[in-house]
């Protein structure tokens, strides 16, 4: 059951009871793995951008180790997201791939996701020194980084 009114930290302006996707909204929030944009806005009806896309997939990736039975418990625990979350963000011997984004700024708030986004092979940049997060992302990139994302799982 989807939640009827927002949970605690998750009562966005934006966001009426009567919009159709608020239930999954205060959901998404509630379990972690969607925040809002900040002043107390979720944005519903924006694009993501490319650095919020990666972000939400390591939260969706943080929440499952943090709470597999959110997910059904379905999903494989033998694999490289186990091992780059417990034993540290970039460990050599895991085969990550590594560049240097020169539009990722350290302390950015998808700096993290956008490296271990790429270091998996869920998501490549614009060029080889471009990440742009900013970036609106399209059907079909956020298609393609999904895939790319739930296919390490399994």
């Amino acid at each position: 059951m989807l939640p009827t009114s927002a949970p605690a930290g998750c009562d966005f302006t934006d966001v009426a009871a009567t919009d159709w996707f608020a239930g999954w909204v205060w959901q998404a929030c509630d379990d972690g793995l969607m925040n809002g944009v900040g002043g107390g806005l979720f944005d519903p009806n924006n694009l993501l951008t490319r650095g919020q896309v990666v972000t939400i997939l390591n939260n969706v990736a943080t929440s499952y180790f943090a709470n597999p039975a959110l997910f059904g418990g379905y999903i494989a625990t033998n694999n490289i997201l186990l091992n780059t979350f417990f034993f540290g963000a970039y460990p050599t011997g895991y085969g990550l791939r590594q560049a240097a984004w020169t539009d990722v700024s350290v302390g950015a708030f998808y700096a993290t996701p956008v490296q271990k986004a790429y270091g998996w092979g869920v998501a490549e940049g614009t060029s080889d020194t471009t990440f742009s997060p900013d970036q609106a992302a399209t059907r079909g990139e956020f298609a393609k980084m999904l895939y790319r994302a739930l296919s390490r799982f399994n």
